[in-house]
């Protein structure tokens, strides 16, 4: 029980993170946290699927991975790890 409270915090507020980047990209608010939330739950597709009629995939695509918890673009900051640890 305790590490599910310690892990709920987190997945909140990646997917309030999607739901914010979608917001500001013009996607109406109540769309954009029905679909950070099929990311959250591990439907990105899907999540991308309704995001990307208001925004560019890609960023529909990166704030889709935001709420999965993926983190927003994982090949530029693996690169970055690669470089900075060589």
């Amino acid at each position: 029980m305790a590490g599910l409270v310690a892990v709920a915090p987190e997945a909140h507020a990646t997917s309030q993170q999607c739901v914010t980047a979608a917001v500001q990209s013009g996607v109406p608010a109540e769309l954009a946290q029905q679909a950070c939330s099929l990311a959250a739950a591990g439907d990105i597709d899907e999540c991308v699927d309704l995001l990307g009629g208001f925004m560019p995939a890609p960023l529909a695509h990166t704030a889709c991975s935001m709420a999965a918890g993926l983190g927003g673009q994982p090949d530029q900051q693996g690169a970055g790890r690669v470089l900075t640890e060589s």
